[in-house]
Formats: structure tokens, C-alpha cells, sequence
């Protein structure tokens, strides 16, 4: 019952495609063997996710959270206070790197006094 239709399916395709006996409509059997014929789609990937939450909830990426954690941070954490931390630690270790901060933090407090004067 089943093979004989689709055999006479196939058939009738390939008497379609030389140029034969051409029905307007296709029937059952042929839509079957046509649509057995895997589809595979081309890769996507995934729109980034992100703003989906609403009040500010979403997660943000590490360097947006260290810089807006930087802002909030009592402590004044400036260009010239990474720079004693890094030109101190390296010279002394930590202690100082320690030092240095402390001798940025001084030397920017002194260039904004001389803007303001």
C-alpha cells in the first residue's frame, strides 16, 4: 500500500523533471518524498541578552562593575594613586606600594590647589 504509492511518486517526479506528464497540483505521495529532504538552516548565534531586567538588576560586565565600584569607593582611587601603587610595589613590595598611594594621593592634592589658585 505505502511503497507502491511512493514508488508511483517518485516516478511521477521523474517524469516531471524530464519533461513528461505534468500535473497542476502535486498530489499526497509526491508532497511526501519532497518533504523528506532535510532543510538545514545556516548558524546564527545567539543575540547577546542583555537589558532584559528591569530596575537595573541585570548582571554588567567585569569592567563596567569595577569602574562604577571605583566611583563608589570611599577611598580616593585616582591616576596618580595607581601610579605611586604601582611604582611603589614595585620598588619596595607592598609596604611600598602602600607609600606610594599615599605619595600620588600628596601629589595630586597639590596639583589641585595650584588649578585653584
Amino acid at each position: 500500500f505505502g511503497s507502491s504509492q511512493l514508488v508511483r511518486g517518485i516516478c511521477r517526479l521523474t517524469k516531471q523533471a524530464k519533461g513528461g506528464a505534468k500535473s497542476p497540483t502535486p498530489n499526497k505521495s509526491s508532497v511526501a518524498v519532497m518533504s523528506t529532504v532535510p532543510v538545514i538552516q545556516p548558524y546564527q548565534p545567539r543575540e547577546p541578552t542583555r537589558d532584559q531586567l528591569p530596575g537595573g538588576l541585570e548582571a554588567k560586565p567585569g569592567v563596567e562593575r569595577f569602574l562604577e565600584n571605583m566611583k563608589r569607593s570611599p577611598l580616593p582611587v585616582t591616576k596618580w594613586g595607581i601610579a605611586g601603587a604601582v611604582v611603589g610595589t614595585l620598588v619596595a613590595g607592598p609596604y611600598g606600594g602602600a607609600l606610594g598611594v599615599l605619595a600620588g594621593l600628596v601629589v595630586e592634592k597639590q596639583q589641585d590647589c595650584e588649578k585653584a589658585s
